[in-house]
């Protein structure tokens, strides 16, 4: 090979220029560098990312305590990844090595990353939380302080302290909080199944039970042994609990997923403990003393309050009075009078002297007749003016009773409907404790059957997904083998009359221009000879050839 001397040539080389047309360009030794590269396994490397350089490309360098290598993704590659590159992380790499021409640096081409370790761990939990969250997985109300509660469930290991400790530091709080032991395994294999037994139990007998919450935790422990609390099946089982959950998984710096999920999030179990006991002992004697004062305070805001609507029925009463109201009418009845005894006095002058004068201007009896008549219509009307307070007063007597009388049903009427009123409210208030409760239960359940349904049925698409695209890339395989210029990459050829179709051999005749496709090249050649060929002889001649020639080197 031009460039590279034979143990024998080097030992007849005298100067460096008797080599000259032996010697090759820098452009090609870079060319047979790259090729004897991809003639080479893949390389399989780890190290640590110490450098980083995000472009079109990924440009990154890999390190370990003696040497450093510059590593190149391709576009393509890199934005398949299914996590994100930063420095620091520990990773394995495949991919071979390449020469730039340009400068002549050598760099290694990554054609598979992955991560190592905790860190590869890390990512796919990271991945897991952003899925679950965008579902909805993580969408249960979050409460800052816990209701009182009566009994509550835990879900944990009986062989720690745990147990111990919830029990010891609820009862110091709260001694009549009842506390119920669903036994699980919280580490190591086998845990998240045994946690999911437990879930199901729990949320299957909660109502048998009475459980008014539940505590889903451990103790402290290192990161792999907290791993069961943030898988995927046990975070969606946390999600569909039908009662308020607490999750109560190692220290404040471990934050398993099932954290996310529950209503509550506290940092060890005796936090828990504590957590669903937030009336003490001492509250609840000063709850008591605070209710005995406001029951004491209300009895004598509803003695005072009746007090007071007493008095003023008695001061209405005393301004309604029938005793005392005729003395104020009998005065102005009174008045009254003196004023029309006044008027008909006026009047009587006033007519008497239009009598005197009008006797004077008349002299004959019919006149006389006439005021006759008018005497004893005044002799009539003044019996009218005698009787007239007589009757005013008992139409004012008539007047009253009936008043009275309309007042007291009006009373009775109000009393009676204030009365229906309040049972009415109490009979509704009954019938919306007893009929929302169920619907309000109900509905969450469908919610919950909803949601496993809809989970069911994105698990199914991902996997019709996964057949989908293993089916198109069997078929894109296929059609790439049935395609003829894919035959010129394996080294065969195409050999056609026009260019474009291929042909026979009972199409070809001698004198035919004929086009050969091989690899990178196109050959024309023109058709001397024609003759019937058959491969199955051929290669038995070629056989019997071979065994003739290897017969006399035996």
């Amino acid at each position: 090979m031009k460039g590279q001397l034979m143990a024998n040539q080097i030992n007849q080389i005298k100067s460096l220029q008797d080599c000259e047309s032996l010697a090759m360009s820098v452009s090609e030794f870079v060319r047979q560098t790259n090729e004897s590269f991809k003639k080479q396994d893949p390389f399989i490397l780890q190290g640590e990312i110490s450098e980083i350089d995000i472009k079109k490309h990924v440009y990154l360098t890999i390190k370990d305590e003696k040497a450093s290598l510059r590593c190149i993704i391709w576009q393509s590659i890199a934005s398949r990844l299914p996590f994100q590159l930063t420095c620091g992380q520990k990773v394995i790499v495949q991919g071979r090595n390449n020469v730039y021409a340009p400068n002549g640096a050598l760099s290694f081409h990554v054609q598979n990353i992955d991560l190592l370790g905790r860190g590869h761990i890390m990512d796919k939990l990271k991945r897991l939380e952003q899925r679950l969250d965008y579902e909805g997985v993580f969408g249960r109300p979050k409460y800052n302080r816990a209701p009182p509660l009566s009994r509550v469930g835990v879900i944990t290991s009986l062989d720690g302290r745990v147990k111990d400790d919830i029990i010891t530091n609820a009862h110091k709080r709260n001694p009549l909080l009842h506390i119920l032991f669903f036994e699980a395994k919280v580490q190591g294999p086998g845990a998240a199944e045994s946690l999911l037994k437990a879930l199901h139990y729990a949320y299957t007998h909660y109502q048998e039970y009475q459980l008014d919450a539940l505590i889903i935790g451990r103790g402290g422990g290192s990161f792999e042994d907290l791993l069961c609390f943030s898988d995927e099946r046990v975070v969606r089982m946390v999600a569909m609990s039908p009662i308020p959950i607490i999750s109560a998984v190692g220290h404040d710096e471990d934050r398993p997923l099932c954290d996310n999920a529950a209503n509550w999030r506290v940092s060890t179990p005796t936090a828990a403990a504590e957590y669903v006991t937030p009336i003490t002992l001492t509250k609840q004697s000063e709850l008591a003393d605070a209710l005995k004062n406001t029951l004491d305070r209300l009895a004598d805001n509803y003695a005072s309050w009746k007090r007071t609507r007493y008095d003023n029925c008695c001061q209405r009463m005393r301004i309604m009075n029938i005793p005392g109201r005729p003395d104020v009418m009998r005065q102005r009845v009174n008045g009254l009078e003196s004023r029309l005894q006044n008027l008909i006095d006026s009047c009587l002058d006033y007519y008497q002297q239009r009598v005197a004068f009008a006797e004077q201007g008349l002299n004959d009896n019919a006149l006389r007749l006439r005021m006759m008549r008018y005497e004893q219509r005044l002799l009539s009307a003044q019996t009218v003016l005698d009787n007239f307070p007589h009757y005013v007063q008992s139409r004012y007597n008539q007047g009253y009773e009936a008043l009275a009388q309309r007042l007291q049903m009006v009373e009775q009427r109000l009393l009676s409907y204030s009365l229906l009123l309040e049972q009415r409210l109490a009979s509704v208030e009954q019938h919306l404790e007893y009929s929302l409760t169920p619907y309000v239960q109900n509905r969450a359940n469908y919610l919950d059957w909803v949601e496993q349904k809809l989970v069911q049925i994105h698990q199914q698409l991902l996997y019709r997904r996964e057949r989908l695209e293993a089916r198109f890339n069997l078929l894109m395989s296929r059609l790439t083998s049935l395609n003829p210029l894919y035959q010129l990459d394996r080294g065969l050829s195409l050999t056609t009359k026009d260019g474009v179709h291929s042909i026979a051999g009972a199409e070809i005749q001698p004198g035919d221009i004929l086009i050969t496709f091989v690899k990178g090249y196109q050959v024309a050649s023109q058709v001397t000879a024609i003759a019937p060929y058959d491969l199955q002889e051929h290669l038995s001649s070629w056989e019997e050839a071979s065994d003739k020639q290897e017969s006399p080197d035996k």
